[in-house]
């Protein structure tokens, strides 16, 4: 799964190939499934996505809220948490809009790292709905309470001198 495809400006299918060809070699593998999904729905987040739409086994997930829920299976947005299994790992889907509609944090279990878009990290945030922002980052201090938490993950670079 690869989590943003970013603003669009760099090479990030061919990265992303080269990757996933030295894991094939090294597993000695002919092929695997590629999901791209994200962390919610803002162009600086997105902007690769046309990059990935036209490789075989590659699942792009459309940044939108029907596309997001129809993809995980979550039926009760934004309360539901789910579990995705990703072949011989699990990961956790956590809703947290606030910030974007769509703003989804992913936990992965095998590495205790928490994913969490632009909703947590050390820079400007804008939030778009503040009520449901609140609510969302509830829902994470919920979900983490009694889970090992190695690592939080922002998906979001300031690039400013402050």
């Amino acid at each position: 799964m690869l989590l943003d495809t970013g603003a669009g400006k760099t090479g990030v299918a061919q990265v992303v190939n080269q990757i996933i060809d030295k894991w094939l070699a090294r597993t000695k593998r002919e092929h695997i499934q590629l999901i791209v999904a994200h962390t919610h729905a803002h162009s600086d987040h997105t902007g690769g996505d046309e990059q990935f739409k036209s490789l075989p086994r590659t699942t792009v997930v459309a940044p939108n809220l029907n596309a997001v829920q129809s993809f995980f299976g979550i039926n009760n947005w934004p309360e539901q948490v789910i579990q995705y299994e990703l072949g011989d790992r699990i990961i956790d889907v956590i809703p947290i809009p606030g910030h974007e509609a769509t703003s989804i944090a992913i936990y992965d279990r095998q590495t205790a790292v928490l994913f969490t878009g632009d909703t947590l990290y050390s820079g400007r945030l804008y939030v778009k709905d503040p009520v449901q922002f609140v609510q969302s980052i509830q829902r994470l201090v919920d979900f983490t309470q009694n889970k090992i938490v190695a690592h939080i993950l922002g998906n979001h670079i300031e690039n400013t001198r402050a």
